[in-house]
């Protein structure tokens, strides 16, 4: 009675991958072994990995760019002369956090 009140007010609140999670918690014997705050961990990264990704994903589509692109189709033939080492640093935006201009 308790879980399926639980699970319908984590579904009212919009918690979808929290309820997900926690309903693996419940029937996997082996999350017992964690304390309470990591199984709480757990469950809160996972929403708020959930809500990233939706809002990753919602912000691409409302882009409406051309065409989809991505660093792993990245073509580095010679004719295009672009130099791997220094997009794939670029790829890991560590320049955003030392406030470098890239231009």
């Amino acid at each position: 009675m308790i879980s399926q009140t639980l699970m319908d007010k984590l579904q009212q609140l919009r918690l979808p991958a929290f309820r997900i999670g926690l309903q693996e918690q419940l029937s996997n014997p082996q999350y017992a072994e964690l304390s309470f705050e990591e199984r709480l961990l757990l469950l809160v990264d996972m929403e708020f990995t959930r809500r990233l990704d939706h809002r990753t994903t919602y912000r691409i589509k409302l882009a409406n760019f051309p065409m989809r692109a991505s660093i792993e189709e990245l073509d580095f033939s010679a004719e295009r002369g672009l130099d791997r080492r220094l997009i794939l640093e670029l790829s890991q935006c560590n320049w955003i956090d030392k406030a470098l201009n890239i231009c």
